[in-house]
């Protein structure tokens, strides 16, 4: 799973986790069914995989564009209207544009969630996607391709926080973790959808065709509602409740009070604790900011104040007149600490593997790239099979992550990546020595470079496509988690863009096999990285993870004294 994406399923987990307490608690008994309770959480979180289901395929839509405008000696350009065609130049920034607009957008998606609430920033969101397809399905000039693939990126950026914090504001402990695991799903399916198009009709007609998607996406997010979580952070208690009723089943008032009261107690305890401590207080992930909560709360709002628990009624008191300061320098200043920053290096070096081990690279250029390896099926159908497959093993993930654990799943990843870009590196050398076939020519037809394909879009999306996503959400301590999330992603996004960018200049230099034996060597040299510094993670609380680090600081700290020397640590 990509950036944007795959960070959602995975930050997503993080509200979990941090919302725990605030959500948890028991309401009224016997007011709805389980089923009825699901089923109001189940349509909103369908509203917002919308969102992902376009951002899937919007990721998509390059391949089928570039399989189009960049042709060969065997398989010319397919004509165009406007007789638009794209060299090799052209296809890698076309093919790459979008990702390197992503980080732009997630600074503006920061400073916008706040203010305008999850669902109003939802809907936003669907406004430069919509001008995207409309620009992409009518463009004369390369200029205007260029141009909507730029806004695509920003809106991909853009849909970033609101997508990671709304599920994990709007669902109970019990379904959050199915709930937001459908994130990477939604994204693949969003993936086949596009390939599908761009088998079945031309690009244009699958640019118009997915104009549909955020036309329907801001319909089904129109019609659920707010995040609770938001509402009682502005001191709109009243409207949060008209919320929990919606989103529990659609029940009386009288069965979410002290769910409700929960929510006033953890956003009470959120402000109200930096301005004692001089730390940063627990805020639910994606750039949520407790701007104190008003008099229409403490005094009478809703909630009566002998109705709440003692607890909260003190805390929304004493934060009435405290206002939290320098929560943002705070956590850079945790940048410093190594129990953020050894997280951080292990991050991003994950992502180094992530992106640098073929499938980043190679998805712009995959029907060309097929096309080389002469399969012997049709290479659009190919890219329908490598959709499929993603959302195999995404599911797959999903199913055992908690059984196994994330250490193995992305080492066997890792591993059966290594193997699958050496068998192809390995395989398209032999068959152009011995048929002497220059850079660029097409092999005869043979079954093995597919199965070898087959394992390398399987082993990319069973584990080292979706876990550096939840690792992001889980190895940083609270403190520096908000500026190490954002560079950790921002990173994904640089490293996306330079394999994507380069894919083509690489082929020119080394042929096509040189490109795989380099991701297979990452591959390689990652898998012994991460065999030696990749902790296990799975099952274990936020607060034990950070512990860990810090042990481990101790523990480094006690090796380097003057009485002993210093030795190497790990991970």
């Amino acid at each position: 799973m990509t950036g944007p994406v795959a960070n959602s399923a995975a930050q997503e987990k993080q509200a979990q986790a941090e919302l725990a307490t605030a959500t948890s608690a028991t309401r009224d008994p016997g007011s709805v069914s389980p089923l009825r309770e699901a089923i109001p959480q189940v349509l909103a979180s369908c509203a917002k995989n919308m969102l992902l289901l376009d951002i899937g395929m919007t990721l998509a839509f390059p391949t089928v564009v570039i399989a189009a405008l960049l042709g060969s000696k065997e398989h010319p350009r397919e004509p165009d209207e406007y007789g638009l065609a794209f060299d090799e130049w052209q296809a890698s920034w076309f093919g790459s544009l979008m990702l390197i607009c992503q980080p732009f957008g997630s600074v503006l998606s920061g400073l916008l969630l706040e203010p305008l609430g999850r669902k109003r920033a939802m809907l936003l969101v669907n406004a430069p996607h919509l001008l995207s397809w409309l620009l992409l399905s009518t463009a004369r000039t390369h200029g205007a391709l260029f141009a909507a693939a730029a806004l695509m990126g920003l809106g991909m950026g853009f849909m970033e926080a609101p997508i990671i914090t709304y599920v994990g504001e709007i669902s109970t402990p019990k379904l959050r973790g199915a709930l937001t695991s459908m994130a990477g799903i939604s994204v693949m399916l969003g993936f086949f959808i596009e390939y599908l198009l761009g088998t079945l009709v031309t690009w244009r007609t699958a640019a118009w065709g997915s104009v549909a998607v955020p036309v329907l996406t801001v319909i089904a997010i129109s019609q659920v509602p707010e995040s609770p979580m938001w509402l009682v952070s502005k001191g709109r208690v009243r409207d949060a409740e008209r919320a929990l009723c919606w989103l529990r089943g659609w029940v009386p008032a009288s069965a979410v009070q002290t769910e409700l009261a929960g929510l006033l107690q953890y956003n009470t305890e959120m402000t109200a604790l930096p301005s004692k401590s001089g730390k940063a207080a627990k805020a639910a992930e994606g750039g949520r900011k407790s701007n104190g909560v008003s008099n229409g709360v403490s005094n009478g709002g809703f909630v009566a104040d002998d109705a709440k628990p003692a607890a909260v009624t003190e805390a929304v008191k004493q934060a009435d007149d405290e206002v939290p300061q320098g929560r943002y320098l705070d956590g850079l200043r945790a940048l410093r600490r190594r129990e953020t920053l050894w997280p951080l290096m292990l991050v991003i070096s994950f992502f180094v593997i992530h992106h640098w081990t073929g499938l980043s690279g190679l998805r712009p250029f995959m029907v060309p790239v097929f096309r080389q390896f002469g399969l012997p099926v049709d290479a659009h159908w190919l890219t329908v099979l490598s959709a499929l497959l993603g959302m195999g093993g995404n599911v797959l993930c999903m199913l055992t992550v908690a059984w196994c654990g994330k250490r193995p799943l992305a080492l066997a990843s890792i591993g059966g990546m290594a193997l699958s870009c050496f068998g192809l590196a390995s395989y398209h050398l032999f068959m152009s020595s011995s048929t002497g076939a220059a850079v660029g020519d097409e092999l005869e037809s043979h079954w093995l470079p597919l199965v070898l394909f087959i394992a390398l879009f399987f082993f990319h999306s069973f584990g080292i496509g979706p876990i550096p996503w939840m690792l992001l959400s889980e190895v940083f301590p609270y403190q520096g988690r908000g500026p190490a999330t954002g560079i950790a992603a921002a990173a994904s996004y640089i490293l996306g863009f330079f394999a994507a960018k380069t894919f083509l200049d690489i082929q020119r230099l080394v042929n096509l096999s040189g490109v795989f034996f380099v991701n297979g060597g990452v591959a390689a040299a990652g898998f012994l990285f991460m065999w030696k510094y990749l902790p296990e993670t799975e099952g274990r609380s936020l607060q034990d993870i950070e512990s860990m680090y810090i042990k481990k600081k101790n523990a480094a700290s006690v090796e380097s004294s003057p009485e002993q020397p210093m030795e190497k640590t790990s991970l």
